[in-house]
């Protein structure tokens, strides 16, 4: 079982709306009022040649980031099986509603080094729906993953789309230090009968000491302009994570981002005319003060090179600044 709780205050927001302070935010996104950001039950089971995950969620994380999907699947955080293909060695075909194999972050909290995520992250699939068919050495040293999908990070199957997308992931870990992954997706961008193809690559290099990490990782995509065409929009992103743990019960991070879309493929905004180049900095601080619960608090800097963002008296404006904290438990 596992709750996050929180409360963010911002500067100004992109909507008026209550759903979230931005398009391209959907944790900790709503705005001063406390919020359960995600919880959920999961029950697992593994055996020698079978395995199985089954989670349920809620919260605003859930409300935000599975909009598309109808009202009885948006609960569902987890939901595969899978089948050990190979006796000696470790090759398992997973199937269902899996996590995702692209990135570094994930929606549960305690899987990150800073409180809320990087751009990059918030604008990449959480999870999907398909199969995957990997591997695993057993020094546990390489993972390899070919991923046949529903699509972008969708549940429901969009009626007319026969096409399936596709993906890798291949992770290599060089010792205790140095780990590195790559992945990647193609398939179709589904829009009523429109259909775009769309190329997206994720890579993040991960470095370890005993009180230090620190990740870096870069996002970059292309889709098709309009269908049929050779014409091709791109989108890319990076973040770089700094993370310092001096004892036990403390601990620092601190985030340096980027995220530039001209022409609003991943981020859309009411206004034509807005696009995102967005500049990221924030720094966190969490304590550990009792077993199994762990507060966070983070400070966080956006500057757009256009004005996305609007205080009531200011009016709009290229930078937001947030606070949030939240407060984190598992069992």
């Amino acid at each position: 079982m596992y709750a996050e709780a929180y409360y963010t205050y911002t500067t100004s927001n992109t909507s008026n709306s209550n759903s979230s302070f931005t398009p391209f935010v959907y944790n900790h996104a709503i705005t001063k009022a406390p919020r359960l950001n995600l919880a959920f039950i999961k029950l697992n089971m593994e055996k020698k040649i079978f395995r199985s995950n089954l989670a349920f969620m809620y919260g605003t994380y859930a409300r935000l980031n599975l909009s598309n999907e109808p009202q009885a699947l948006r609960f569902i955080y987890e939901a595969n099986i899978g089948f050990k293909l190979a006796k000696q060695k470790n090759i398992w075909l997973d199937l269902g509603v899996l996590p995702s194999h692209i990135g570094f972050e994930t929606a549960k909290g305690n899987d990150n080094f800073t409180l809320t995520r990087s751009i990059i992250a918030e604008n990449s699939p959480y999870f999907e729906t398909g199969i995957s068919l990997n591997y695993q050495s057993t020094n546990k040293k390489l993972y390899l993953a070919a991923l046949v999908l529903n699509g972008w990070q969708k549940i429901k199957f969009t009626k007319g789309n026969l096409i399936p997308s596709l993906g890798i992931q291949i992770a290599y870990t060089f010792n205790d230090k140095i780990s590195a992954n790559y992945n990647n997706y193609i398939g179709i961008n589904k829009v009523s009968q429109i259909k775009l193809g769309r190329f997206f690559q994720s890579a993040y290099v991960k470095f370890q000491e005993e009180k230090w990490v620190s990740i870096i990782g870069f996002d970059y995509g292309i889709e098709q302009k309009v269908m049929n065409s050779k014409q091709l929009y791109q989108w890319l992103g990076f973040s770089f994570i700094l993370n310092y743990k001096p004892i036990r019960y403390i601990s620092f991070a601190g985030r340096l981002e980027y995220y530039y879309d001209p022409h609003q493929v991943i981020v859309t905004f009411d206004m034509p005319q807005y696009f995102m180049k967005t500049s990221g900095l924030s720094l966190n601080v969490d304590v550990y003060a009792i077993k199994r619960v762990c507060w966070r608090n983070e400070v966080k800097w956006y500057q757009n090179q256009s004005a996305i963002f609007y205080a009531p008296n200011i009016g709009n404006t290229k930078n937001n600044i947030s606070f949030c904290s939240a407060l984190l438990f598992e069992l």
